[in-house]
């Protein structure tokens, strides 16, 4: 039997870009409580480190050939915390194994926010203890954030410890409405406002917004330092077209909330299903049929225009009208004296009337060789 059992480590990879501005300088605080995850978050990737069957106890027959190097614990949870603070943390690392276990000097870390990581001992004996302290200043945009540090394991077991720090970035600013929704029922701008109210009743000013289209604007009073703001922000429908979905992101001189994002999304008057086709070992010559489908997501009235492909591999064959659309009947046909190892054409669909608004198929593959 194994020494040493593989363990899942699960660790996020929430990496947000929001990086840390202005000349405040958060205070300093003692080492917050750890909590010890008991369950693996879900939707994020998993390593496999080797890892003792228990990061605090282990069988006596354990390690007896090399140097285990475990933590006190895999995920240190700073819990609840405001924006743009700095907090001091550490870890306890322990040999449990029958060998000295010795580590580089230089800690790895995802984030720069993680800052002065010093392990206490760079070798540590059988039972040995030693502690890794750090730094850690919170992000500046709210929500559940992780980032990581990597002890590098020169003698012993595993070769690299990974370690996970996760905090919970309260809001200082918050928005109303959280989301900006548009809807494309005419080519007019699509304006909606939305309001900023600081929790802490600190007036602040806002210095920028960014993210927004080409042809689109927001309205603002730039010289008003107040604990509420009022901004008005401006679409344009072919701004909106090309980014469906998508951020603004605001600055301000409010010292915890220097950066902000609120999200918008658009309903399209239109949507097509499958927007694209997958198809692989495709015969050269062979007729292959698919069906399309075409939707109003404003449950009106509409009628298919012209229909076209740019390589000519793929022709709609017939229309048939149903509740809220139409259905497509596509045949694709690679020419026989063309046979390329990847193919790819375009199926472009017009909607009559509605000019800036024609639908698209990708068929994609590969070809039998």
């Amino acid at each position: 039997m194994s020494s040493t059992m593989k363990y899942i480590l699960s660790l996020s990879l929430f990496v947000l870009f929001t990086g840390i501005t202005g000349c405040h300088e958060p205070e300093l605080n003692e080492p917050a409580k750890v909590h010890v995850e008991k369950t693996a978050a879900k939707n994020i990737p998993t390593e496999m480190v080797e890892v003792p069957e228990n990061s605090a106890t282990l069988p006596t027959t354990l390690g007896k050939s090399n140097g285990i190097l475990v933590a006190n614990t895999m995920v240190y949870d700073f819990g609840k915390v405001e924006p743009n603070q700095k907090i001091n943390g550490e870890f306890i690392l322990t040999n449990e194994g029958k060998q000295p276990v010795k580590m580089k000097q230089k800690v790895r870390t995802s984030c720069s926010c993680v800052a002065m990581p010093t392990l206490e001992k760079l070798e540590l004996a059988p039972g040995e203890s030693g502690k890794l302290t750090f730094v850690y200043t919170t992000k500046t945009t709210p929500g559940t954030i992780m980032q990581r540090l990597y002890i590098d394991v020169t003698e012993g077991s595993p070769k690299v410890l990974p370690l996970a720090l996760k905090t919970e970035v309260q809001k200082v600013i918050t928005v109303e409405p959280d989301t900006l929704t548009f809807k494309l029922e005419s080519n007019a701008p699509q304006a909606i406002e939305f309001t900023l109210n600081a929790l802490d009743k600190k007036p602040f000013l806002i210095t920028s917004i960014n993210g927004l289209g080409t042809q689109s604007s927001t309205t603002y009073d730039k010289d008003k330092s107040a604990a509420t703001q009022k901004v008005t922000a401006t679409f344009a429908p072919e701004d909106l077209r090309k980014h469906p979905k998508g951020w603004l992101f605001i600055n301000t001189n409010h010292p915890k909330a220097t950066s902000l994002r609120v999200p918008f999304e658009t309903t399209l008057p239109f949507a097509v299903r499958p927007p694209s086709k997958q198809m692989m070992n495709v015969q050269p010559g062979k007729v292959y049929k698919s069906k399309i489908h075409i939707l109003s997501n404003y449950n009106t009235e509409f009628e298919i225009g012209k229909v076209t492909s740019e390589n000519n591999y793929a022709t709609m064959t017939k229309t048939t009208k149903t509740k809220g659309g139409y259905i497509l009947d596509v045949e694709f046909v690679l020419p026989e004296d063309k046979s390329p190892k990847y193919f790819r054409d375009y199926l472009h669909v017009e909607i009559k009337d509605h000019p800036m608004d024609m639908q698209k198929v990708l068929f994609y593959g590969t070809t039998q060789q």
